[in-house]
């Protein structure tokens, strides 16, 4: 099955997707709820060929996306029901902005769980070309080779991403403060990429506030394996069902995920 979700992802990126990619026509983008939550029909397309394909493939899972979500055709408390088989949660274009602008730096992302937990995680590449994996308890991989996050430990030298055009103003003034001995910097509006950065050991953090599922799910899975660390700002786990409320924040190690929360995070009120 594995690799045949694979080639299902990769067929989708290159016969829906690539073809698109900085050849979108004006009426082919539209806007959601304003104007940079953009969806294309590359998005529609694409997530539409990834439901048919994988339900072909496993007959008895649920396939939900981004964008059948957003419209309504499915709420996450549905997923609860089917939960004793596959549900897929995928991401047809994420950095979909990104991909209207003609940037590289977005991926498809797909995450598998069962019985409301994340067992396998891909984010392809599709400019680059590369596939990255991962399965519960079994370690992550980008086009067969083993990836590993970054060792870096002291304050001074760790490197990561926040979230601060998404935050409210005084919240922006607190990290701002608080980050001084960080090379932090503002979102990529990628979460894939992030992810992929934390769990290639290029960057060592990433820090969100927006909890979609989508956009989460198969990152932390897949950093996790690198060897990362991830929880909500108020400590608990990142799952399907526990996807509300405050940030999540993925680290290196969880001695680093500690010091990140002790200096950013503990003095908010995230209630």
């Amino acid at each position: 099955m594995d690799k045949r979700i694979n080639d299902i992802i990769i067929e989708c990126a290159e016969t829906i997707v690539l073809p698109r990619w900085r050849n979108l026509a004006e009426h082919e983008v539209q806007s959601k709820t304003g104007p940079q939550d953009l969806v294309t029909i590359a998005d529609i397309e694409a997530e539409y060929f990834l439901q048919d394909q994988i339900v072909k493939l496993i007959p008895d899972a649920l396939v939900a996306g981004e964008e059948s979500i957003s419209r309504g055709e499915y709420k996450i408390s549905d997923l609860d029901a089917h939960r004793d088989r596959p549900v897929f949660i995928v991401d047809p274009i994420d950095g979909t902005n990104n991909f209207v602008k003609g940037s590289p730096v977005f991926a498809i992302m797909v995450a598998m769980l069962v019985n409301e937990e994340c067992q396998a995680a891909w984010i392809y590449d599709p400019v680059a070309e590369a596939m990255t994996e991962a399965h519960k308890g079994e370690g992550a991989f980008t086009n067969g080779q083993s990836i590993s996050v970054s060792a870096a430990t002291s304050d001074d030298q760790l490197s990561g991403y926040t979230s601060l055009r998404y935050m409210k103003r005084d919240m922006q003034k607190h990290f701002l403060a608080n980050s001084q001995a960080l090379n932090m910097r503002d979102s990529i509006s990628c979460a894939a990429h992030m992810y992929l950065d934390v769990a290639h050991g290029r960057e060592d953090f990433t820090l969100f506030t927006r909890l979609k599922p989508w956009d989460h799910l198969p990152g932390v899975l897949i950093c996790q394996e690198a060897g990362a660390y991830a929880a909500k700002w108020d400590k608990a786990p990142y799952t399907i069902m526990n996807a509300k409320g405050a940030g999540v924040l993925t680290a290196n190690s969880e001695k680093t995920w500690n010091s990140l929360h002790n200096m950013l995070i503990s003095n908010l009120d995230i209630s």
